[in-house]
């Protein structure tokens, strides 16, 4: 049986316990008994709903700044080598757009932004900005795909684009059992028509 379950705080307790054979995840580096398995890479573009000022016009920074802001904040239990439930866990971003290793053009060139809702995943950001005057920064191929068509309109790039790996992290010593490698390779095979 496929169970899809959120990604959180008991995300290692289930790999290491087997309830979990693979967490797929935005990894930034994995623990010595985890493996990450990359599977895509994932274009981040900032989207406002059809007819909303900032699809007209140029858009600047400033403007960009200016408006509210919806953020995906889904990964607020977090994990590190350190303090992760029963010794070394995961690392992983704690949002798409809060990393601390690398702050954002928008957060290193402008004053603070104004964020008006925290969110727990890029489907409800998009489905949010798609019904109101706000900004969110989500996943291309969401904002491109069935959730943003005709809803959404993808906001020209300002900076460089953010890329964000994605993954199946696996248990190590679990990929020897045959069914957890079947997993891993069926993963890979779907991925590549992505």
């Amino acid at each position: 049986t496929l169970q899809v379950t959120p990604y959180g705080a008991g995300t290692v307790e289930a790999l290491d316990t087997g309830r979990v054979d693979a967490a797929l995840t935005g990894q930034d580096a994995p623990s010595r008994r985890f493996r990450f398995q990359r599977l895509f890479d994932e274009t981040m573009v900032w989207v406002v709903r059809k007819g909303h000022p900032l699809a007209e016009g140029q858009l600047t920074l400033e403007r960009l700044r200016d408006t509210p802001h919806i953020l995906v904040s889904g990964f607020e239990d977090p994990f590190d080598a350190e303090s992760a439930p029963g010794g070394p866990g995961l690392r992983y971003r704690r949002g798409w757009d809060r990393q601390e290793s690398q702050p954002s053009e928008l957060d290193r060139r402008m004053p603070p932004r104004k964020v008006a809702v925290l969110t727990p995943d890029s489907v409800s950001a998009l489905a949010i900005a798609a019904r109101s005057d706000m900004a969110a920064l989500v996943p291309r191929r969401l904002a491109e795909g069935s959730g943003g068509v005709g809803r959404v309109s993808i906001l020209p790039e300002l900076l460089p684009p953010f890329t964000l790996e994605i993954g199946a992290v696996f248990r190590e010593d679990r990929l020897v059992d045959p069914a957890v490698a079947w997993l891993s390779r069926i993963l890979a095979e779907a991925a590549q028509g992505l």
